[in-house]
C-alpha cells in the first residue's frame, strides 16, 4: 500500500474579477447606513428643540414660582400685621373695661 500525499493547497490569492452581487450588497449597504446617519441627525434636531423648549419653560416656571413665594410672604405679613392689630386693640378694650370697674 502506497500512502498517498494530501493534496497540495494553492497559495492564497486575490481575484480580479469583480462580483455585481458584491457590488449591488456593498452599495446597498451604504444607502442603508446614510440613511440611518440621516434619521438619527433628524431625532438629534428634534431632541435638541424640546430641550430649548424646555429650558425656557423651567425658567419661565421658577421665575413663576419666585413670584407666588413673594406673594404668599406679603400675605403672610399682612395677616400677621393685621392679628397683632387686634391683639393690641383687645388689649385696650381688656384695659378699658378694667378701669371703668
Amino acid at each position: 500500500m502506497t500512502e498517498s500525499s494530501p493534496p497540495e493547497r494553492e497559495p492564497w490569492h486575490l481575484d480580479k474579477r469583480v462580483n455585481v452581487a458584491h457590488i449591488t450588497a456593498t452599495l446597498a449597504l451604504a444607502a442603508t447606513f446614510g440613511a440611518y446617519l440621516v434619521k438619527q441627525e433628524s431625532r438629534i434636531v428634534v431632541l435638541e428643540e424640546h430641550r430649548n423648549g424646555q429650558i425656557s419653560r423651567d425658567v419661565r416656571q421658577d421665575q413663576d414660582l419666585r413670584d407666588l413665594k413673594s406673594d404668599i410672604t406679603l400675605a403672610f405679613r399682612e395677616i400677621r400685621d393685621e392679628i397683632r392689630a387686634l391683639r393690641d386693640d383687645l388689649h385696650k378694650a381688656r384695659r378699658i373695661t378694667e378701669g371703668a370697674r
